[in-house]
């Protein structure tokens, strides 16, 4: 049984198999037919190996190993789907495998550790080995040229891939716990990557461009020379520099990209800091700018997948600061200051953390300095709001009504530029978070006529929030009305308001169900919980 599992987990035909994607059929007898001497060496060779760890291991063996070790091989051996899954890099397989494990005696973490250490030694010898590679590579790269396009198609079909390609997809994509997740979460997940996977093809597509206008600056420069216009060559020259360093810094923006395809935060980070750096030599100014621009994949990779993206986003942020000041780059320098409040906000937000909150705050209030409404209105606005959310998260934590009274101030001066008219959603979102704002401060006062001010909010913002228009928000307000009609109840313990808010919730409920937006719906769960308690259920 050793043998045979060792040879299906080395089958080199496999490998190459695993280069042609998610339909490796055809790569498998590509390969067979190709007989070369190696491919039996190889199996034999592995396949012993296993043997050989087997029965004298360098490892801990924890009690029952000799007969689980054996089960565990033959339950998770990896085929070709896996190696394409995991890019074949023997840590990422052999930690799909472990995802396998069904038994409670195999998924023992002193037995996925001994699993681990027999098996991953074997993977790498094999992933390294000079004559699979000989072999494979030249195959395996053609096949991955063409791979893009089917990867692409199969995050457009989601819904009906079975769970098998669902979990290889998500190996490909770095996405942690893929085994451990329900399909449908599965899907939630791959389709945010569908969206970073896109604008990083887009990314590959637009060097092409930036290579043919180097090819026309440098036809020019020539063309000057021969007309010993020096002045021209120099100039043209000086173009060509700056768009060489363009183009080394794209391709550098592509690995970034690429690294958070997978999670691997910490290394886009580098990576993006030394695309940023590159551009030393062209501006003094233009690294800082670059960083300004490099914070947002990151900002946004860790809003979506959590990890260390919004602490790194803060960091590239900060680093702006210290170059770019008021004086040198005024928009910059509050466009930088209003980042990194939210930055800080969502950091402060996730990791419960009054101190970040509190330096949210402090940003923004930078970023008004310069963002006056007499220049800037609209930007003015943003920033109010976002000041007004920071605030109220702030005093919503501390249980400080004077933050959210500050916080319902600054939503009312975002509304002077953030009306209606000029800005319908924005506007909506805005009287949407005054309405959260007040209510949180009617709690905390016990002041009815604030929840009525919460619930006038609430309503004009439903005014656009239209359950045709925009579903989750206008399911989200209805979750906000019945918080209030929650409030209301413990105020005067009137039982109307416990039927008001079950009826809002039925609603929205509706809504999240259809949507399949679990998140929403375990809020609407978490209130309709507090309506069973204050009912006595």
């Amino acid at each position: 049984m050793l043998v045979a599992a060792g040879m299906v987990a080395a089958n080199p035909g496999a490998l190459a198999a695993a280069a042609a994607g998610l339909d490796g059929v055809q790569a498998w007898f590509e390969v067979k037919a190709d007989k070369h001497p190696d491919l039996k060496t190889l199996e034999k060779e592995v396949a012993g190996e296993l043997k050989r760890r087997l029965k004298a291991p360098d490892f801990h063996c924890p009690r029952g190993a000799e007969v689980h070790l054996p089960q565990m091989i033959e339950a998770a051996m990896a085929g070709d789907v896996d190696f394409v899954g995991c890019n074949l890099e023997a840590e990422r397989i052999v930690e799909v495998m472990v995802g396998r494990f069904k038994e409670v005696e195999h998924r023992n973490p002193a037995m996925v550790e001994a699993y681990r250490c027999l098996y991953l030694p074997v993977l790498r010898g094999l992933m390294d080995d000079p004559r699979m590679l000989a072999v494979l590579d030249p195959m395996i790269k053609r096949k991955q040229l063409a791979q893009g396009d089917n990867i692409a198609a199969k995050l457009d079909q989601l819904a009906t891939l079975p769970r098998e390609q669902l979990e290889l997809l998500a190996t490909r994509f770095g996405i942690e716990d893929a085994f451990d997740l329900g399909e449908r979460e599965i899907q939630e997940q791959l389709a945010l990557k569908a969206r970073e996977y896109r604008d990083y093809r887009k990314l590959i597509d637009n060097i092409d461009e930036r290579v043919a206008g180097l090819g026309n600056l440098k036809a020019a420069a020539k063309e000057a020379a021969e007309r010993l216009d020096f002045d021209e060559v120099e100039a043209l020259m000086a173009r060509v520099d700056e768009v060489e360093t363009e183009i080394a810094a794209e391709a550098k923006e592509i690995r970034a990209a690429n690294a958070l395809l997978r999670g691997r935060v910490e290394q886009a980070y580098g990576i993006y800091c030394a695309a940023a750096d590159s551009f030393a030599s062209v501006d003094r100014l233009e690294p800082a700018r670059r960083r300004a621009r490099y914070f947002k994949p990151l900002y946004e990779h860790g809003l979506t997948f959590a990890g260390p993206g919004l602490g790194r986003a803060v960091e590239m942020l900060q680093d702006v600061l210290r170059v770019i000041d008021r004086a040198a780059d005024g928009a910059l320098w509050a466009g930088t200051q209003n980042n990194l409040g939210a930055a800080l906000q969502a950091l402060g937000a996730r990791a419960s953390d009054p101190g970040r909150l509190q330096e949210a705050v402090a940003a923004f209030r930078q970023a008004l300095k310069e963002f006056t409404r007499e220049a800037v209105p609209l930007q003015w606005a943003m920033t109010q709001n976002n000041l007004g959310n920071a605030l109220q998260a702030l005093g919503a934590r501390a249980g400080d009504p004077g933050q959210l009274q500050e916080a319902v101030a600054a939503y009312r001066e975002a509304l002077k530029e953030y009306t209606r008219a000029a800005v319908p959603l924005q506007w909506a979102k805005t009287q949407n978070n005054l309405g959260a704002a007040l209510r949180a401060l009617g709690v905390r006062e016990g002041d009815a006529g604030r929840l009525q001010e919460a619930v006038a909010a609430f309503r004009e913002a439903l005014k656009e929030f239209t359950r045709e228009a925009v579903p989750l928000d206008w399911a989200g307000t209805q979750n906000n009305l019945a918080g209030v009609e929650l409030a209301f109840f413990d105020l005067d313990g009137e039982e109307a308001h416990l039927a008001q808010a079950v009826g809002y919730l039925a609603e929205a409920r509706e809504v999240f169900e259809d949507a399949g937006a679990d998140g929403y719906l375990a809020i609407v769960a978490n209130l309709e919980a507090h309506i069973a308690a204050r009912r006595g259920e």
